[in-house]
């Protein structure tokens, strides 16, 4: 077997090497941090990257993270970490590249690049990408916002793969988005038929501990899913796919007071927010729509029209059954050996704002939900 090159970084058997892939730009050469760790057994070789956007933390916390924990003697194939593709925005703390201040993740795919992102982006594909089976990039909200865990596939995709990984990744919601031009998922399949999953992890400039575990979770269960490593993929008994979230736009700038946290559930007319104008000495109170669970939050107290300042997961309750609104509900209920269930944190929580004699068949599920083995379906 031919050892694997990145950069100057050069693959060790049984080891764990550390290097960099170097970029010549105009003024300095580029040295992004990379390591290869390579497995005894033959098996998959796939990317693992962070940091695409310098003032997304959480994502560079799970890649450090399962790192770490990876023992080279027990992995099947090979793993390239790169924990920070864009070291001087991280530097900075800023979501572009400052040389030339365009965002990295639309550069992807540039027949011949000149700004130094292109250059950035190119040299990634040539020498990390075009030698994987798949990758995983992982992302966070921004400075701003927060939100829940949850991997990103693109409506219609092209890579089917991605949407089996995006289900082994095992969180309760998984977003379906258009997706646009130069974003390295879209542009990798495009041109090299590799498919790589988006992971977005918290946000908000700091370290969520509770979310990047989320996140490690879910990348040990996709190695488990490749036969990287051994282990039991653990998934929720349901997942949600969310074409749309309700966004919830300030109707004017002023001084944003949300009263809900992360995860919490909604009632319908339930107020879950205020909005303070100082200059007219106006208070005004944001309900719900519709009962729900909270998606994303907004960190920042100063808000201007028109930005967001929360998300939800709006519900619907029918006779016997909760459902979401502008999702696809996916139920995994077959048995197989190595798969676990759990139950759907999301689901639970919207249940929680109602009587304990509804939803029957979720209190009837849940009740035994570890017990039950699953075959995980992809779709």
């Amino acid at each position: 077997m031919e050892l694997l090159r990145v950069g100057n970084c050069k693959e060790e058997i049984g080891k764990a090497t550390k290097g960099s892939l170097v970029v010549e730009l105009d003024k300095i050469n580029l040295e992004i941090p990379v390591f290869i760790i390579s497995g005894k057994e033959d098996g998959p070789t796939a990317f693992i990257s962070a940091g695409m956007h310098g003032d997304e933390l959480n994502g560079i916390k799970v890649v450090k993270t399962i790192k770490d924990m990876i023992n080279p003697s027990s992995l099947s194939g090979r793993l390239i970490i790169i924990p920070v593709i864009n070291p001087l925005g991280f530097k900075e703390c800023l979501r572009n590249v400052p040389l030339d201040n365009q965002d990295l993740n639309r550069q992807f795919g540039v027949k011949q690049p000149k700004t130094p992102s292109e250059k950035i982006a190119k040299v990634f594909l040539e020498e990390v990408v075009k030698k994987c089976d798949f990758g995983i990039d992982c992302h966070d909200s921004n400075a701003e916002n927060i939100l829940l865990p949850h991997p990103r596939i693109l409506c219609n995709n092209e890579a089917p793969e991605v949407t089996k990984l995006s289900r082994v990744f095992g969180t309760d919601l998984i977003l379906e988005r258009k997706g646009k031009s130069g974003m390295l998922a879209i542009e990798a399949y495009r041109k090299l038929k590799v498919p790589i999953l988006t992971i977005e992890i918290g946000g908000g400039v700091r370290i969520w501990d509770e979310f990047v575990n989320d996140g490690v979770k879910g990348i040990m269960n996709i190695l488990v899913y490749k036969k990287m490593i051994n282990g039991m993929i653990d998934v929720p008994i349901r997942q949600f796919i969310l074409n749309y979230r309700d966004g919830y736009t300030a109707p004017f700038s002023g001084l944003l007071d949300v009263l809900v946290s992360l995860g919490n559930a909604a009632k319908e007319g339930e107020v879950i927010a205020t909005l303070y104008d100082p200059e007219k000495d106006f208070l005004k109170e944001i309900k719900a729509n519709h009962p729900g669970v909270v998606f994303s939050v907004r960190l920042k107290s100063k808000i201007n029209r028109g930005e967001t300042m929360f998300s939800l997961l709006h519900f619907k309750r029918g006779k016997d059954k909760a459902y979401a609104i502008n999702a696809q509900m996916v139920l995994n209920k077959e048995a197989l050996h190595g798969i676990v269930v759990h139950p759907t944190k999301v689901l639970d929580t919207f249940l929680s704002i109602f009587d304990s004699s509804y939803n029957l068949l979720d209190t009837a599920i849940g009740n035994r939900v570890n017990k039950i083995k699953s075959y995980f379906r992809g779709k």
